[in-house]
């Protein structure tokens, strides 16, 4: 069995047929793989991958992720995406694609917590 690190250097060596070598890993290592390699690749495959491939990853990845995954791709191909996305991750992409990457908005994470103040430690995390 590969680890991660082999998925990544095989699908970054490889100039060819990086998505079938994508497609080939367990669905679980995936988010995980293509959040390692380089954004060349993760370009590539995100052109070439088929639209229902890249749908199952993008819903294995936090929002943020997306957005930067989204961010490598002309705003045409952002959109035809964003289409396909469900309501609740489009809602949560559309608002982070909205700032610029190179900005504290641009890295935030939409994800939070509430808890009250008199909550203890413990029972928050």
């Amino acid at each position: 069995m590969q680890t991660l690190e082999d998925s990544v250097a095989a699908l970054s060596r490889a100039r060819t047929q990086r998505a079938e070598l994508f497609c080939n890993l367990p669905q679980h290592k995936r988010s995980r793989v293509f959040l390692l390699l380089a954004h060349k690749v993760q370009q590539q495959l995100l052109r070439e991958l088929p639209e229902k491939e890249l749908l199952a990853l993008f819903e294995r990845l936090d929002p943020d992720e997306v957005t930067d995954a989204l961010q490598l791709l002309s705003k045409k191909e952002q959109e035809q995406l964003m289409a396909q996305l469900t309501e609740s991750l489009r809602q949560s992409v559309a608002l982070l694609l909205r700032f610029d990457a190179q900005t504290a908005a641009g890295i935030m994470n939409v994800d939070y917590i509430q808890v009250e103040a008199s909550d203890r430690i413990e029972f928050v995390i």
